[in-house]
């Protein structure tokens, strides 16, 4: 009866029945979007990346930044925007912002604007969502099971701003869209990391 590695086993053990769990997904620009997981449990960190298409790669260690490293060096040659703002929309109508942008950019704007953004926050946000520097996506699983607390958001870097989406805390069918200079982005990233 052929035998399991014990390493092998413990990295299957730890991505089968994780305590916590980081989800990574990013493009920089028109790039392929470059996926990672990291699963956490006391003892160990397993990170599954996929290198190229069908191949996956596992690495277990004791100790993990959770992809903090790799978080930090996409926004570098990022400029930090001066641009601080926040509102709200709902789903719908970033759904429907995203399939206008590159089409209609003006009836985006529009709807972004009848959503109560500032014309000028509108046009900023519509050209990050239309041709991002950077897009970054992170889906936090403080505690697995129960899922708690998951907290799942959206980071675009445009030329003029980067901008935090995310479910606003009371009503989750609405989105808090918010502008902030990227010092301020990385601050809020590792306060996410120490959940």
């Amino acid at each position: 009866m052929p035998v399991l590695d014990r390493g092998v086993q413990a990295a299957v053990s730890v991505c089968a029945y994780p305590q916590q769990m980081l989800v990574m997904a990013y493009n920089q620009g028109s790039a392929t979007t470059v996926q990672s997981y990291y699963y956490r449990v006391p003892e160990l960190v397993v990170e599954h990346q996929f290198p190229w298409a069908g191949l996956h790669s596992f690495d277990i260690r004791t100790k993990s930044d959770m992809g903090l490293l790799v978080i930090e060096s996409l926004f570098q040659g990022i400029s930090a925007s001066i641009l601080i703002s926040e509102h709200e929309i709902t789903q719908l109508v970033l759904d429907t912002c995203r399939t206008l942008c590159s089409d209609d950019p003006s009836a985006a704007v529009e709807l972004l604007v009848s959503s109560g953004v500032k014309i000028s926050h509108a046009n900023i946000f519509i050209q990050s969502l239309a041709v991002p520097r950077l897009k970054l996506v992170l889906q936090y699983f403080p505690q697995v099971k129960p899922a708690i607390n998951q907290k799942m958001i959206t980071i675009l870097a445009g030329e003029e701003a980067c901008w935090v989406i995310q479910a606003t805390a009371f009503n989750a069918a609405r989105l808090s869209i918010q502008a902030m200079p990227v010092s301020q982005v990385l601050e809020f990233i590792h306060s996410l990391h120490q959940l």
